[in-house]
C-alpha cells in the first residue's frame, strides 16, 4: 500500500500520453473462466472482456511467467469473451484474526521478516546460505534500521523546517537512512573501533549468536566522517565472489559505493545476500552531514566517530506492545501477515475555514497489490475560483502522471479538466473520474463472503478512483472551498520512549559504553523517518538570472534536492520517494501499529508525534506559500 503523493501548482505546463486504449468491444458468446496471476489490475473481482487488448488494459501483458494472460490470449483469439478472476495473496481466505498478540493479521498472508523459508527440496527450512543446519538453525532474522547522527549543513534547513532540529542549535540527530531485513540464521551488525568499557575491536564477520566473543561487530559502528564510509557485517552468511559478508559502503548518496549501490535490493536474493534493502532515504551531503557533534563523546573511540547505528526494536522479535495514555508502544517491525491492498493518497484538502482545513477527497489505485506503489501520482493544477454570483464553486484540473516523471518533462496518462466539487454539475469529480469501489469482502461473516461494490458513479478513469471525504458527501463543506493542499503522509512510528526503553535500540554490550558515547535512551528516542522533501521555490537561476519555472508543482518535489542556492538545478529524480509511498504494517488492533495516518489532531504519546500532519511538518497547503505581490496587491505571475 502506498501513499500517491500530490503536488499542487496553480498551473503546469504539461505534455500528455494517451496510455488509455481504444474503446472497449462489448464482449459478445459466452465466456471462458480463467483464474490465474497479473502484473495488474484488481484481484478477486471477475472481469469480462471481449479483446486481449481490452484484458491488456485491466489486467496487463503476459511476462512470460504467468499462465493466466497466456490463457486468455489464445481463448480470445477466437472467441469474443472472457472472463478473467485475478489471484493475489489473500491468505486462507477468512476474515483477519481478533485474538492474540498480533491480532488484525491474515493467516498464511504476507510474510515475518526472517522465517524460514522455502530451500532447495521445496520445503521450509533454515537458511543454508547461512550455513547453519536442521539441528542448528540459528536465530530467525529481525528488521533493521540504518540511522546516522545527522546535522544541518552550513546555510540549510532541511531539519529545522521540520523540527527535528532546533535552527541555529549545532546538535545532531538520528535520522534513519534504510531499512534493511535479515533472514534467518545472519545477524547483522556494524564494525566499530570502540576500545574500552565494550567489546574489543571487531572487524570480522563470523557465525553464531550475536554477543561479544561470538558474531563480530555491533549495532554501533564507526563511520569516516569524510568519506561517509562505514562496514557492516553479515554475521552468518557463508561469503560467495558475488555476495560477501563484510561490505564497505558510503552514507553519501553522490558516491559510487553508496550503500544502496552496495547492498542488496532484489528481495529474491534475501538469503543470498543475507540481508535485504526494503526503503531508503536519500539526504545529500550540501543539506546534512553525518555527525555526533554535540552527541557522540569521542574520547573512547580510535578512529572515525561512532555516529552510524544499526537498531532493531526494543521488544522480542515478531513482537509489540500498546500504547497507553502517556507512554508510545513499541511496533511489531517484523510483521507484514497482511493481504493484498491497493495504493492510496493522503487526503486533498481545502483552504481554511476558521482555523481549518477540510479533507475533500483522495485517490485509490484500480489495481491491487505492489504494483500501485509508486506507479502514479496526482498534480492538482489550474484552480480558480468561480466569478459567477449565482454559483461559488470553483473548478480545477485533475492528471494522472508517472510517478518517477519531472515537471519538466511531465508523463500525464489521464487528465480531467475543469472539475468541480458541486454535486448537482456533470464535472462533479467523483462523477468525471469515477468513485466505484469493487471487491471481495473477505472480512464477511464466513457464508457472506462475497464480491461487493461501493460507489455512486462508474470509473472513468483507468488507473484510479475517487474517495469523497464524509465532508464532501454529506453537503457540509463551504461551496467556495478549493483544493489547496494534502495532508501529511503516513509514516513510521519509530521515536518516543515506554517506561523502559526506547522504541528502537539496539543489543549494546554494557550500559557504560553507550552512556560513555553519549547514546542514551533518551537520545535513541528521537529516531525518526527525514521528512518529504518540499518545494521551496519555483525560481530557477541565481540573481541576476534568477526567474519563475511556471512548470515547476507545488508540494513535494520528485526532483533531487542537492543545492542550497538553486534547490531546482537537478532535474534527476529523487528515487528514494519510492522508499516514502512503500507498504507498512497498520492492521495491528492490539499493539501499536508501526505505520499511522489519517490521524490529523491525535495527541503526542510518550515523545513519539503521531499526529500524520504534524510529524516531520509534513502537512502541505498553498496558503503556506510566501508570494511576492504587485502595484495591485495580488501575486506577481512574474515573481
Amino acid at each position: 500500500m502506498a501513499e500517491l503523493t500530490f503536488p499542487v501548482s496553480p498551473g503546469v505546463v504539461t505534455r500528455e500520453i494517451d496510455l488509455t486504449g481504444p474503446t472497449q468491444i462489448a464482449p459478445t458468446g459466452v465466456p471462458a473462466g480463467v483464474v490465474g496471476t497479473a502484473v495488474r489490475g484488481p484481484a478477486f473481482v471477475p472481469v469480462t472482456v471481449a479483446t486481449f487488448q481490452d484484458f491488456i488494459a485491466a489486467f496487463g501483458n503476459s511476462d512470460g511467467e504467468k499462465f493466466g494472460p497466456i490463457a486468455m490470449r489464445e481463448w480470445l483469439r477466437n472467441a469474443g469473451a472472457g472472463t478473467f478472476v485475478r489471484v493475489l495473496g489473500a491468505g486462507d481466505g477468512n476474515p483477519r484474526t481478533t485474538a492474540g498478540t498480533n491480532a488484525g493479521n491474515v493467516t498464511n498472508a504476507g510474510f515475518v521478516v526472517g522465517d524460514q523459508l522455502p530451500q532447495a527440496n521445496g520445503n521450509l527450512g533454515p537458511n543454508a546460505k547461512a550455513g547453519v543446519t536442521t539441528t542448528n538453525p540459528g536465530l530467525l532474522g529481525k528488521t533493521h534500521f540504518l540511522t546516522a547522527f545527522m546535522s544541518e549543513s552550513a546555510g540549510s534547513t532541511i531539519f529545522s523546517d521540520a523540527g527535528i532540529q532546533v535552527l541555529g542549535e549545532n546538535k545532531a540527530q538520528p535520522i534513519i537512512r534504510g531499512i534493511l531485513m535479515a533472514p534467518s540464521g545472519v545477524v547483522l551488525a556494524l564494525s566499530s573501533n570502540l576500545e574500552t568499557n565494550n567489546v574489543a575491536e571487531s572487524v570480522d564477520a563470523a557465525a553464531g549468536t550475536f554477543g561479544a566473543g561470538n558474531d563480530g561487530g555491533a549495532p554501533i559502528g564507526t563511520i569516516n566522517t569524510s568519506t561517509q564510509e562505514f562496514v557492516m557485517l553479515v554475521n552468518g552468511l557463508v561469503p560467495t565472489a558475488r555476495y560477501k559478508n563484510i561490505l564497505t559502503a558510503s552514507l553519501d548518496p553522490a558516491a559510487p559505493n553508496y550503500f544502496v549501490n552496495v547492498f542488496n535490493t532484489d528481495p529474491t536474493k534475501v538469503e543470498d545476500a543475507g540481508h535485504y534493502v526494503y526503503a531508503h532515504y536519500d539526504i545529500s551531503t550540501n543539506l546534512a552531514v553525518v555527525t555526533g557533534t554535540n552527541v557522540i563523546t569521542a574520547a573512547e573511540w580510535a578512529d572515525g566517530e561512532p555516529a552510524v547505528l544499526l537498531l532493531t526494536s526494543s521488544q522480542g522479535r515478531n513482537t509489540g506492545t500498546a500504547t497507553t495514555a502517556t507512554t508510545i508502544g513499541t511496533p511489531n517491525f517484523e510483521n507484514f501477515e497482511d493481504r493484498f491492498a491497493a495504493a492510496f493518497s493522503p487526503f486533498v484538502v481545502s483552504q481554511k475555514f476558521g482555523t481549518n482545513n477540510i479533507n475533500l477527497f483522495r485517490f485509490h489505485t484500480l489495481s491491487d497489490g505492489v504494483i500501485g506503489s509508486g506507479e502514479f501520482k496526482i498534480t492538482i493544477e489550474n484552480i480558480k475560483a468561480s466569478s459567477k454570483a449565482n454559483n461559488k464553486f470553483g473548478t480545477f484540473d485533475v492528471l494522472v502522471r508517472r510517478f518517477l516523471d519531472n515537471d519538466l518533462n511531465p508523463e500525464v496518462v489521464e487528465s480531467f479538466r475543469g472539475c468541480t466539487l458541486d454535486p448537482t454539475s456533470d464535472s462533479y469529480i467523483a462523477k468525471r473520474v469515477g468513485d466505484r469501489n469493487t471487491f471481495f469482502d473477505f472480512d464477511a461473516a464466513t457464508g457472506a463472503q462475497k464480491v461487493v461494490v461501493e460507489g455512486d458513479y462508474p470509473n472513468v478513469s483507468n488507473y484510479v478512483r475517487v474517495e469523497l471525504s464524509s465532508e464532501l458527501e454529506n453537503g457540509t463543506v463551504d461551496a467556495t472551498a478549493l483544493p489547496t493542499g494534502f495532508r501529511g503522509l503516513y509514516h513510521l512510528v519509530t521515536s518516543g520512549t515506554s517506561n523502559t526503553a526506547s522504541v528502537l535500540t539496539g543489543s549494546f554490550s554494557t550500559a557504560a559504553a553507550n552512556t560513555n558515547a553519549g547514546i542514551t535512551v533518551d537520545t535513541l528516542a528521537q529516531v525518526v523517518q527525514p521528512p518529504v522533501p518540499m518545494r521551496d521555490t519555483i525560481a530557477v537561476g541565481v540573481t541576476p538570472r534568477k526567474n519563475v519555472q511556471q512548470a515547476f508543482t507545488w508540494g513535494v518535489q520528485f526532483e533531487n534536492k542537492d543545492s542550497l542556492t538553486q534547490p531546482n538545478k537537478n532535474e534527476n529524480i529523487d528515487a528514494s520517494l519510492l522508499s516514502h509511498a512503500k507498504f507498512f504494517p497498520g492492521f495491528f488492533t492490539s499493539i501499536q501499529n508501526p505505520w499511522v495516518g489519517d490521524n490529523a489532531g491525535v495527541a503526542d504519546v510518550g515523545g513519539s508525534v503521531l499526529d500524520a500532519d504534524r510529524f516531520n511538518n509534513n502537512f502541505f497547503t498553498l496558503e503556506r506559500v510566501q508570494v511576492i505581490t504587485a502595484s495591485n496587491d495580488r501575486p506577481d505571475p512574474q515573481q
